[in-house]
């Protein structure tokens, strides 16, 4: 998916299923900028704006597991590794929107990130998903829609298969 530089929120779209109790329709905005340090010129980086959107996959019941998404943490990484942002950004519980800038350094005009998104409660990671995403520096198109990134439920019992339940032996 290819983004480019712009100024102001971008509209979400649906998504493909929410949990029925998730109170939190999730909009990232993550301007992608160089550093002060390193300024842009020919063949150098550039600024861009990229929009995230959750997608949630499955749906889950965080009512059940009483359990509140209070915070999102968004890790940005140049291949093969290399960190360039790493924030979690925490908000009330009942928030239905967040949306979120950080400053990346690009180093050429066009590049690839894997983009990791988590919902989380306090420290407990309950949504997870990364994404392959290409950002350019250029001027806003708003044609664009945000990329979309499927976000898997990770959180207590996601690994659990079957459960049995018995009546007491006496």
């Amino acid at each position: 998916m290819r983004r480019t530089a712009q100024s102001g929120p971008l509209p979400a779209p649906p998504t493909r299923r929410r949990p029925g109790r998730l109170p939190l329709l999730l909009l990232l905005s993550l301007a992608v900028a160089t550093c002060t340090d390193a300024p842009t010129g020919p063949g150098r980086g550039g600024v861009a704006t990229l929009a995230v959107q959750p997608v949630f996959d499955q749906a889950v019941d965080l009512g059940v597991l009483d359990l509140a998404i209070d915070s999102v943490r968004l890790v940005v990484v140049r291949p093969p590794g290399q960190v360039v942002v790493d924030t979690t950004v925490f908000f009330p519980p009942d928030a239905d929107s967040v949306q979120l800038g950080v400053l990346v350094p690009l180093i050429a005009p066009v590049e690839q990130f894997d983009v990791t998104l988590e919902l989380r409660s306090g420290s407990q990671v309950l949504f997870s998903g990364t994404q392959q995403v290409e950002v350019q520096a250029g001027a806003f198109d708003p044609s664009q829609p945000p990329v979309e990134i499927v976000l898997d439920y990770v959180g207590p019992g996601a690994n659990v298969a079957t459960v049995v339940v018995e009546p007491i032996d006496s």
